[in-house]
């Protein structure tokens, strides 16, 4: 898992209460909207030869929404847990979403990618998700 924040200095760090969930995460702080100026975040993911990239976080139709588009054009799947995004005006999150869904990226929810990476049951993490989502 990757983190990242936009501008700490200026608008501030993440929430406590997330940061307290990332136990050993470490942000990697970023001035650019997208993630792709977040250090060597996309040549990581190629390094470690990941091709599928979920994606939440604040402010969908500016940070998000260019994080993901340049994942595509760097020809990563990208999910986007909707659930999991917020803009502050709703008509900004809605055109967003349906920019974003035309252009490639698979709009899903949070529960639905935790379910695919588990792909089956009975496993200690299965445990562990279900717990969490009920």
């Amino acid at each position: 898992m990757f983190v990242t924040e936009q501008y700490p200095k200026g608008l501030g760090e993440t929430e406590n209460r997330i940061k307290e969930s990332l136990k050993d995460t470490v942000p990697i702080q970023k001035l650019s909207f997208s993630c792709s100026g977040a250090g060597d975040l996309f040549e990581i993911l190629k390094y470690k030869n990941i091709k599928q990239v979920a994606v939440a976080g604040i402010e969908l139709h500016v940070c998000v929404q260019q994080t993901a588009l340049d994942l595509l054009v760097g020809g990563f799947q990208v999910s986007l847990a909707a659930d999991a995004c917020s803009s502050r005006k709703e008509k900004d999150y809605n055109i967003a979403l349906a920019r974003m869904r035309t252009a490639g990226v698979i709009v899903t929810t949070t529960e639905a990618i935790l379910f695919e990476l588990l792909n089956v049951c009975g496993t200690e993490e299965f445990k562990k998700i279900s717990k969490i989502v009920k």
